[in-house]
């Protein structure tokens, strides 16, 4: 509890780099290099709360780049690189804060919010070329502002949660469609931009069942 987890540097760790499961902890400025399994996995058990991670660096993770269970983690301005899975996997909780981390050429997703994960933060962030969607969201409640996906290999934003707010978001040059409403309902689309995206720069299968203003938007 409480704890100060700094500067220190993992390379070619035969698992994970870190895992953690404290609470109320500062997790800082650390290097992870190249480890067999995830960069930082927040998902022991009990999984890990409270706790903020800030300016670290996970370099060719073979698996995921950070795990996150818990509450109300807040990770800030780490880069994930290279990762073979997902960059950010948010498995459960609730109140978690993905801010102004950068990723490039993850394996598959940017970042993943899975059902069971509620009311997270996704503000700021970049993703880079992602291998699968730059933010896939299936979780309720979830805020997305202010991020920018460029080369996905699928498409910018999945929207497939529920009462979500998708504010002031970028997605250009993607492989499939910048944003893609493909199972969710009751979310709200409002500033966002899309451009040069392959497929479509939004595609709504969803039609009528989210409140998409299109003058609020620039799609296309």
């Amino acid at each position: 509890v409480g704890c100060l987890v700094s500067k220190n540097k993992v390379f070619a760790a035969g698992d994970d780099g870190l895992d953690f499961n404290g609470t109320d902890c500062v997790v800082e400025k650390n290097l992870v290099h190249k480890p067999i399994e995830d960069g930082l996995d927040i998902a022991d058990t009990p999984p890990g709360g409270g706790n903020t991670f800030e300016a670290n660096r996970f370099i060719k993770p073979g698996a995921f780049g950070v795990i996150i269970k818990g509450d109300a983690n807040v990770l800030r301005d780490n880069k994930v690189v290279q990762c073979v899975q997902r960059a950010f996997h948010v498995i459960s909780g609730t109140g978690h804060v993905l801010e102004d981390n950068l990723v490039a050429k993850s394996g598959n997703d940017g970042v993943r919010v899975e059902p069971e994960a509620s009311g997270v933060s996704i503000l700021d962030n970049h993703f880079r070329k992602p291998g699968d969607d730059g933010v896939e969201v299936d979780g309720p409640d979830v805020v997305v502002d202010g991020n920018k996906v460029s080369g996905a290999v699928e498409d910018g934003f999945e929207v497939d949660g529920t009462g979500g707010l998708y504010t002031d978001n970028k997605a250009t040059g993607c492989k499939e469609s910048g944003f893609q409403i493909s199972e969710g309902t009751g979310n709200t689309l409002t500033g966002n931009k899309a451009k040069g995206n392959q497929d479509f720069d939004l595609l709504d299968l969803q039609p009528g069942l989210n409140d998409i203003d299109l003058e609020a938007n620039d799609f296309g």
